[in-house]
């Protein structure tokens, strides 16, 4: 926190301010204690509940020094200093702050204080993160990305058809499950809460002692022996794969990571040949089925099979139809793709299984009870018309579609212009197979570009293109030292009027933290298919239109020579092959640089 010598917004009894009289009516309806706050600022406030009302925060704070001042012309002193009670009030504050005992950092300069909030930052990160040495090995990796991507996927879910329950039920000894739903319906949401509450009952029973001490009743023929079909025990294994964030969607790839994890979780020594993996994979089962009384059952929960790739048309070649006792199946699909057909679905779809469950759109209870829960999540609100103006959108059905307007809205700063804020994003054009939820988050995008390419166009479609087209996800010095090259050395993606400031880049890349994942390494992705699609979309840089433009060739082309000078053997070797291949598969080979080192590459 920074306090230079203004108190900040506050009633003042020269003039009624109707929004801020409201704001502190709705604060205090959840915090009684701020009504003895009434006559102070909204910095003050912030204070009080994040610093000095929690005694075990961690907050930085930096004051603003007199030197500052000093060099303002007088002209223009007076709007950087409050006088009188205002004055004095700050005054108490810093005081309260001293006396607290939080340390206490000065700056002259905004610059300044940039530099300390950076180092005070890094120092932070390297006290809580410290990465170990076999972070980087891929199954670890992987295992970590897909546990990450659940945790964060649990804050808000709500199961308006007892699936939860349903998936308690008939989940069990060598059991498959299929779950069905539309893009954005929450397939992914119930997978990874209903994952989430088994780890916490598992881990709870762990912790218990008198549970650690009851014998586990297990015969060889059912290791999921208990009511609700699924064992309860503290010993169940579970690997999860949620393949909109995988690294790997090429179904052998990720067999073999599997197989890893299973090496490590039942002592097996089993290794896949990529020629018959499928078959051996059914071997591997078996083996654990053998092992499973021992060491516990296993549970595979693979989420989003419409996001697997492979060579053959049926990319679930690879899924076994029944599985072994001790091991069970849980498993997503999408009804629809967003692009092109769905061949895991009609591949799912004809396959037998013990349970299929079909995740349903939300009704209008229900969107109402998500909305007023989110937004109450970041203390905001909206009146009734504007509640009905969204609940009466056939598109807020979608939890998805739902929860990206609602994100939009939080982060608008007009209040007076929701409403006709909400029109815009509802007014969803579906022509041209665009899907609702594509079509939102171009509009997104569009405003984005608004926001933040006054005097650098083509900013924001350089840094989504980037991450949209990476292969293995972009670290955020990776993306920064991106932009710089192609502000240093110009493909034609960004084109500037003025200098290039790099804190108009990290404000865009704040703006776009919440349509981004990152796995265990820091490298960040997209969450979903459909903001995929509408960068594809809106940028021209779709991985499989027919007619490839120059646009994508650009791209391709800045990050492969970004990653030909990166410092990082391994992160070089994940990207630049690939881009090098792409660029030389676009462009014509007898003019093409790119083409002679993918050449070279291939042949070493």
């Amino acid at each position: 926190c920074s306090l230079g010598f203004r108190n900040g917004w506050c009633l003042s009894t020269e003039y009624e301010d109707k929004l801020l009289e409201k704001t502190f009516d709705i604060a205090i309806e959840h915090f009684e204690w701020v009504k003895d706050y009434r006559n102070r600022s909204v910095t003050e406030i912030e204070i009080q509940h994040g610093a000095l009302r929690s005694p075990h925060c961690r907050c930085f704070f930096y004051f603003r020094t007199a030197e500052y001042l000093q060099r303002l012309e007088e002209g223009t002193r007076k709007h950087y200093i409050d006088r009188g009670r205002n004055a004095q009030k700050l005054a108490k504050l810093k005081h309260a702050i001293v006396d607290a005992g939080f340390q206490i950092k000065w700056f002259s300069q905004p610059d300044e204080m940039v530099d300390l909030l950076h180092e005070d930052m890094l120092q932070l990160i390297d006290k809580d993160c410290k990465v170990e040495s076999a972070a980087r090995k891929p199954h670890v990796v992987e295992r970590k990305t897909h546990a990450t991507f659940r945790q964060r996927n649990t804050h808000l879910f709500i199961d308006h058809d007892s699936n939860i329950t349903k998936l308690d039920q008939v989940l069990g000894n060598g059991k498959k499950v299929f779950v069905f739903g539309d893009f954005g319906s929450g397939k992914s949401a119930l997978i990874t809460n209903w994952v989430q509450k088994l780890i916490d009952e598992r881990t709870s029973r762990r912790k218990s002692v008198t549970q650690l001490l009851k014998p586990i009743t297990m015969n060889n023929n059912d290791h999921f022996s208990t009511p609700q079909g699924i064992c309860w025990n503290t010993n169940i294994n579970i690997i999860e794969r949620y393949m909109e964030c995988s690294n790997y969607t090429e179904s052998l790839k990720m067999l073999h990571l599997i197989n890893t994890e299973i090496q490590q979780m039942y002592n097996t020594d089993m290794k896949l040949d990529f020629t018959v993996a499928a078959e051996q994979f059914i071997d591997i089962l078996n083996l654990v089925s053998l092992r499973a009384p021992m060491l516990g059952p296993l549970l595979l929960v693979i989420d989003g099979l419409n996001h697997m790739t492979g060579e053959n048309d049926n990319v679930l070649a690879w899924l076994p139809d029944s599985y072994p006792p001790g091991v069970a199946l849980l498993a997503s699909c999408s009804n629809s793709k967003v692009t092109s057909d769905n061949i895991a679905y009609k591949s799912l779809i004809a396959r037998k299984c013990d349970a299929n469950i079909r995740v349903k759109l939300l009704n209008t209870e229900l969107a109402r009870t998500l909305m007023n829960r989110y937004l109450k999540m970041y203390g905001k609100k909206v009146d009734e018309a504007q509640q009905k103006l969204v609940l009466d959108s056939p598109h807020t059905r979608q939890p998805l579609f739902l929860m990206t307007l609602l994100n939009e809205i939080r982060v608008f700063g007009d209040f007076f212009g929701v409403t006709d804020r909400l029109k815009k994003l509802l007014a969803v054009d579906e022509g041209k197979g665009k899907h609702p939820v594509s079509n939102l988050f171009q509009k997104v995008l569009q405003k984005v570009e608004g926001d933040y390419e006054r005097n650098h166009k083509g900013l924001t479609k350089c840094v989504t293109s980037s991450l949209y087209l990476a292969k293995m996800g972009l670290t955020e010095p990776e993306l920064q030292g991106i932009v710089e090259m192609e502000m240093k050395k110009s493909v034609g993606i960004i084109l500037s009027t003025t200098a290039f400031d790099m804190h108009v880049y990290r404000r865009l890349w704040l703006r776009l933290q919440s349509f981004l994942m990152s796995d265990t390494e820091g490298r960040y992705r997209f969450k979903n298919e459909f903001f995929c699609d509408a960068v594809a979309q809106r940028y021209h840089v779709s991985k499989s239109d027919a007619e490839h433009s120059t646009m994508l060739i650009s791209v391709h082309r800045l990050l492969a020579t970004f990653f030909d000078s990166c410092a990082d053997i391994q992160r070089r070797a994940e990207e630049l092959p690939y881009h090098l291949f792409r660029v030389a598969s676009l462009t014509p080979r007898s003019s093409s640089r790119f083409a002679r080192a993918s050449e070279r590459l291939r042949d070493s």
